[in-house]
């Protein structure tokens, strides 16, 4: 029998507001998911340009150019820089934008599979507690730095390949970070719920990541927003759990009560 592990006064805000996240990626219309993963792929792709050009675009026109240069004449140089090099980017971002496209949407197909499934890589950090790297992370952590290893070696250019390594190793990391980000914002837009729903599907992840996955599974949670209760359905291993399950959820839903807990262990 498994023992109660849910300690009130131990609450992981911070696993919670990554389990908010992760459950609208989870539970929101499977469309709206992998639409947003393919919008969150092409948006990085030219998201470097969108930071970079005008940068360089401002520095070019008050900075830049020759002394004797008038205002309007450096401003038509660096026109004509930003033109021309706008143009070399895009003929090379629109391959990069269908495939970043599609592999976006590969990715919120696996986030999706790794947060109802449980299909972590869960690293333990002294400074950080436990890191959480899904299947959608965990391939693109691993494969960015292996592709573009691959593709030095064989172009042959092993010298840029020593001096770029550690950059080449943060690469799927950094991407992953900022496809996420872009990833969640979109779904945010599109998947608009009122607090209630949104902490039941968060809490729906949240239960048997407290509770341990063996102990919990969720199929359900129902909000009764003019009685102001709440119906959890699942399987729950036994009344320590149960119990659990009761707890959390009064704790996220202030001011809801009671919370019937409905086993259907139990009810076999």
């Amino acid at each position: 029998m498994s023992m109660s592990t849910y300690i009130p006064s131990v609450i992981d805000e911070k696993l919670y507001e990554q389990t908010k996240r992760d459950a609208v990626a989870s539970y929101a219309p499977p469309k709206k998911i992998l639409v947003a993963g393919g919008l969150a792929g092409v948006i990085a792709t030219w998201l470097p340009a969108l930071i970079i050009y005008p940068i360089v675009f401002f520095y070019k026109y008050k900075i830049g150019g020759k002394m004797f240069m008038t205002g309007s004449e450096k401003l038509q140089a660096a026109l004509d820089w930003l033109g021309g090099s706008l143009g070399s980017y895009s003929r090379i971002a629109i391959w990069l934008t269908l495939a970043l496209g599609a592999y976006g949407v590969f990715m919120a197909y696996l986030r999706r599979k790794s947060a109802v499934e449980d299909r972590y890589l869960k690293l333990q950090l002294a400074r950080h507690g436990t890191i959480r790297m899904g299947l959608d992370s965990q391939l693109t952590t691993f494969s960015f730095p292996i592709i573009i290893t691959i593709g030095l070696f064989i172009a042959q250019q092993l010298h840029i390949l020593i001096i770029a390594l550690v950059i080449i190793v943060l690469a799927g990391a950094v991407y992953y970070g900022v496809w996420q980000k872009l990833h969640d914002f979109i779904l945010r837009l599109m998947h608009r719920q009122p607090f209630e729903e949104t902490t039941a599907l968060a809490l729906r992840l949240m239960i048997p990541r407290t509770v341990g996955w063996r102990n919990a599974r969720v199929t359900n949670l129902e909000v009764n927003k003019a009685e102001k209760n709440a119906r959890i359905t699942g399987e729950f291993a036994n009344k320590d759990v149960e119990m659990d399950v009761r707890n959390i959820v009064e704790h996220y839903l202030r001011g809801y009560h009671p919370v019937y807990v409905i086993n259907n262990i139990t009810q076999k």
